[in-house]
C-alpha cells in the first residue's frame, strides 16, 4: 500500500497456496524503488523471499530455497548506497530445540546474485539491519541472556560487540547516519524505552570550532584542540614565537631560537664581539653578552623579555647591566646568511638612547637562527 500518488493504493505482490507475506519488512532505494523480504509458506517450512518494483513493475524472488531449514521471524531489510538489498532472518532446522537448531542469517544480493551467510548459531530474538556508506551491513540483536548485541562485516570479516547487559528485552532497532554512526532503539526488560549510540558529540568549550577530543561534528572537523579554555590556541592558529604557547597545537612547530658567537668591526679597527643563545621555549635561562672595545661597553643580559624570528633573521630584546650598572634594556638583531650579521640597540633606564650601531657582516663566528 502506498499514498505515493497523492491517495492510497493497494497493490497484490504476491500470492499463492500456503501463507505469504508474514514478518515482512520493507525499505526504500535511493531512486524511490520499494523492496520488501517476506516469508511465504510451503507445507511445513517457511521460505525467505524478496519482491521489489525495481522494474516499474512488481517482480518477487525466492531467496532460500534449502527444504530442510524453516525461515522464521525476525526478517529485517535494508537498502545500500548502491540500491542492494541486505536482509537478516532466522531459520530453524527443528521445532524442538531453539538453542542448537536456531541460525542467524544474513542474505544479499550486491554481488548481483543473492549470497547468505551464516552469523550466528543458537536462540535469536527480533533484529534488525542498516547500512552505511561503505555498503558495510550492521545488526543489532538480542541473544537468549536479553542483552543487547550488534554485529558488523565494516572490517571485511564479521564481529560481534555488546552494548548493554542485563535484562534489555528481545526486540531491537538499528539506524545508520550520514556520518556512519550507529543508533540503537531498544527495550529495558518490560519498562523502558532506550537508545544507544557510538556518536561522539563535539566537545568545543572556547567555541573556536575544535573539539577535544576532536570529533566529525565540530566545525573544524576531528582534529583535537589542545586547550580548551583559549579560543586563540588550536590547530588552525598561526604560531606566535616567543609567547610559550602552543599556539597551532603542533610541538613540531619551529621554536625562535639564535644561537652563536661572533665579532665584528663597527668602526674600523675597533671590534664588538656579541655571544648570544635565545630560546622562546625557555627565555629564563637565555642571554646575550656584547662587548665593543672602542668605548669598552660590556652588555651582561640580566633578563631576556622576547625573541621573534623569521627568514633567518632574529630579533631578541632583553634587559640587562652597561659596565656593571643595572637598568638598561636593548634591542639585537641577528641574522643567519652569507654573511651572518649583527647590530645593536641600548637603551638608559629613562628610555634615552646609550648606544646603537646597525646590523652589519660578521667577520668571523657564525650565527644559527631557527624559526617561521
Amino acid at each position: 500500500m502506498t499514498n505515493a500518488s497523492g491517495v492510497w493504493i493497494t497493490y497484490t505482490i504476491d500470492s499463492g497456496d500456503g501463507y505469504f507475506g508474514d514478518d515482512n519488512s520493507i525499505a526504500v532505494d535511493s531512486n524511490n524503488k520499494v523492496h520488501i523480504s517476506y516469508r511465504r509458506s510451503d507445507g511445513f517450512k517457511y521460505f525467505l523471499k524478496y519482491a521489489t518494483n525495481l522494474s516499474d513493475s512488481w517482480a518477487n524472488y525466492t531467496v532460500t530455497t534449502d527444504s530442510t531449514i524453516s525461515v522464521q521471524d525476525t526478517a529485517s531489510i535494508a537498502m545500500d548506497v548502491n540500491n542492494k538489498a541486505h536482509i537478516i532472518y532466522r531459520t530453524e532446522t527443528e521445532y524442538t530445540d531453539l538453542t542448537t537448531n536456531n541460525y542467524l542469517k544474513y542474505a544479499t544480493n550486491a554481488s548481483g546474485s543473492w549470497v547468505t551467510y551464516t552469523l550466528f548459531s543458537g536462540e535469536i530474538y527480533r533484529t534488525s539491519i542498516a547500512t552505511d556508506s561503505n555498503n558495510k551491513a550492521y545488526i543489532s540483536y538480542n541473544p537468549p541472556n536479553y542483552s543487547l548485541k550488534y554485529m558488523t562485516n565494516a572490517s571485511g570479516s564479521w564481529a560481534n560487540y555488546t552494548i548493554d547487559e542485563g535484562d534489555v528485552g528481545s526486540s531491537s532497532s538499528i539506524a545508520i547516519d550520514l556520518n556512519d554512526n550507529i543508533h540503537i532503539g531498544y527495550s529495558d526488560g518490560m519498562s523502558d524505552l532506550k537508545y544507544a549510540t557510538n556518536t561522539q558529540q563535539c566537545i568545543d568549550n572556547d567555541g573556536d570550532g575544535y573539539g577535544n577530543p576532536g570529533n566529525a561534528s565540530c566545525p573544524n572537523g576531528s582534529v583535537t584542540d589542545c586547550d580548551e579554555s583559549n579560543p586563540a590556541v588550536n590547530p588552525g592558529a598561526t604560531e606566535t614565537p616567543n609567547n610559550g604557547i602552543d599556539d597551532d597545537c603542533n610541538p613540531a612547530t619551529p621554536v625562535a631560537s639564535v644561537s652563536g658567537n661572533a665579532y665584528n668591526y663597527p668602526i674600523p679597527l675597533f671590534r664588538a664581539s656579541m655571544s648570544v643563545n635565545v630560546n622562546a621555549s625557555s627565555l629564563g635561562t637565555s642571554y646575550l653578552r656584547y662587548y665593543y672595545t672602542r668605548n669598552r661597553l660590556s652588555l651582561v643580559s640580566t633578563s631576556i623579555t622576547g625573541i621573534s624570528a623569521s627568514g633567518g633573521t632574529a630579533t631578541v630584546t632583553g634587559a640587562g647591566s652597561v659596565n656593571g650598572a643595572a637598568g638598561y634594556t636593548f634591542t639585537a638583531t641577528i641574522s643567519d646568511g652569507s654573511p651572518d650579521t649583527m647590530g645593536l640597540e641600548i637603551k638608559k633606564p629613562d628610555g634615552t638612547n646609550y648606544f646603537s650601531t646597525s646590523s652589519q657582516a660578521v667577520i668571523s663566528g657564525n650565527f644559527t637562527v631557527v624559526g617561521q
